[in-house]
């Protein structure tokens, strides 16, 4: 399992900056948060199943691993797109997502602890929503695939 999680946390992240660079196009950001929040984890269980890099997978697998990826994922999106977004707003003034954290020191504190604190929490709940993705995506997969090794259970008769 160390292996599948270090694999998933490494796609994940990938896929999380990609997202984040995504995030900065308006018109792009709803269809990318849907993507964050629900379709990581099915994905990254797709293609770890599509590129042979696990074996049998169990609903159980399938939540952790759609949680572990829903979680990192959102994170590293919100690490791309959050400072450039500050940016934007710092040097523009223009884009339609403002933090507002030009100010005094102290309010710009207290700003940045919030988003940060909401990325964690926004980040646990994209976890919750995408661990039930890969459970889906790890049932289905369960039920689809042939085990060879799988034998009827015989009832074995005791003499007392």
């Amino acid at each position: 399992m160390g292996n599948i999680l270090k694999t998933s946390v490494i796609l994940s992240a990938i896929v999380g900056f990609a997202a984040g660079i995504l995030l900065l196009i308006p018109f792009l950001t709803p269809l990318i948060f849907f993507m964050l929040f629900i379709a990581i984890g099915a994905g990254i269980i797709i293609y770890l199943k599509k590129k042979d890099l696990v074996g049998f997978l169990t609903v159980q697998d399938g939540v952790f691993i759609g949680a572990v990826s829903g979680f990192i994922s959102l994170v590293a999106a919100s690490v791309v797109c959050l400072p450039v977004w500050f940016l934007i707003d710092l040097f523009f003034g223009k884009h339609p997502y403002k933090f507002d954290m030009i100010g005094s020191p102290m309010v710009a504190s207290y700003n940045l602890i919030f988003i940060l604190m909401m990325v964690f929490f926004v980040a646990l709940l994209s976890a919750v929503f995408n661990a039930f993705s890969g459970m889906v995506a790890a049932y289905i997969y369960e039920k689809v695939e042939y085990r060879p090794f799988e034998l009827p259970h015989f009832e074995i008769e005791q003499d007392e």
